[in-house]
């Protein structure tokens, strides 16, 4: 894999590349060779990257990548025709404290690992359950169908 090649599908290829269906299984070749050099973030506006239907906090998860915050809401973005402008609010307190919540677990996760390899990948029975384990001895398992993941340290 060239570097350009590693950083051109990050996340993952898709067709349409916004929100579209993953061309063929989506696995974490450049993260196993360039994850503690590079910082990439998941869980974009619209699914840009993320098969559509998936949840990006998984695929963030077993790479322990950075989590996308969306401070103004999903539905104000879409890639290449950005809409807002200086006037648009934040989202009100309640709900930028829920999208807080949501990525403190993965950020600690990032913190932890940020520069250790991952130094193997793995499908657990069908290409829905993954599995990552970095040099660490920590493991990170997501389940797609089931919308989990569950991190383990040694």
């Amino acid at each position: 894999m060239s570097w350009g090649t590693g950083l051109r599908w990050r996340p993952h290829a898709l067709k349409p590349q916004e929100n579209g269906k993953a061309v063929g299984i989506p696995i974490p070749l450049g993260n196993l060779v360039y994850h503690d050099c590079i910082m990439v973030p998941w869980n974009w506006f619209n699914n840009w990257g993320i098969p559509k239907g998936e949840d990006g906090d998984l695929y963030g998860a077993l790479n322990a990548g950075m989590p996308y915050i969306h401070p103004y809401g999903n539905s104000l973005c879409k890639i290449g025709t950005d809409k807002r402008t200086a006037d648009i609010d934040m989202m009100a307190d309640e709900d930028l404290k829920k999208e807080l919540e949501r990525i403190k677990p993965l950020c600690e996760l990032q913190a932890k690992l940020y520069n250790k390899e991952m130094v193997k990948h793995e499908f657990l029975g069908s290409y829905r359950k993954q599995k990552a384990t970095y040099s660490d001895g920590t493991t990170v398992v997501i389940d797609l169908d089931k919308n989990t993941y569950e991190v383990s340290c040694i």
